[in-house]
C-alpha cells in the first residue's frame, strides 16, 4: 500500500513540476514561438546594379547578376545556390558566399545583403538563386533568364 501511495505522489509532483515548468515558459521568454511575428527571408534578382528586384530580368552571358538577401526573423544560410531550371527538376550549377553582414555560415536576421555574380558562358536558360531560410526551414528563390 505504501509503495503504491509513493508512486502516486511522485507521478502528482512529476505532473505539477511540469506544468508549473511549462506555465513559466512566458515569463522566460522560452515559450513555444507561435510562428505570426516570423519573418521569411526573400532573394531578389536583377540584371541592375540600380535596381534590387526585377520580374523575372534577362542577363547577358559573361555579364552580372546582382542579388539582394533581405533576412528574416531568423536568418538565412549565407550561400547562394545557382540552379538550373530548363528541366523539370533542379541542377545546382555554382554557389556564391555572401559576405556583407554574413559570416561562418549565416546571415544574421532582419539585414539586406547584396553582392554580384558574373554569369558564365555556358549559361543559357532559365535559372534561379536560391538560399535557405532558417524560419521557413526551406529554400528561397528568384529566378532569372541567361541569353
Amino acid at each position: 500500500m505504501d509503495d503504491n501511495r509513493m508512486l502516486i505522489l511522485a507521478v502528482l509532483a512529476v505532473l505539477v513540476i511540469g506544468g508549473v515548468a511549462f506555465a513559466s515558459n512566458g515569463f522566460t521568454g522560452a515559450a513555444t514561438r507561435s510562428g505570426v511575428d516570423e519573418k521569411i527571408s526573400k532573394v531578389c534578382v536583377s540584371s541592375d546594379d540600380e535596381i534590387a528586384c526585377e520580374k523575372d530580368p534577362t542577363v547577358g552571358i559573361g555579364n552580372y547578376v546582382y542579388i539582394t538577401v533581405e533576412t528574416g526573423s531568423e536568418g538565412a544560410s549565407n550561400i547562394v545556390g545557382f540552379y538550373d531550371k530548363n528541366g523539370p527538376n533542379y541542377k545546382r550549377r555554382s554557389t556564391m558566399t555572401l559576405t556583407n553582414q554574413c559570416g561562418g555560415t549565416s546571415c544574421r536576421d532582419n539585414r539586406i545583403t547584396s553582392e554580384k555574380y558574373k554569369i558564365p558562358v555556358d549559361w543559357s536558360g532559365r535559372y534561379c538563386a536560391r538560399i535557405f531560410d532558417r524560419a521557413l526551414g526551406k529554400q528561397v528563390e528568384d529566378c532569372f533568364f541567361v541569353k
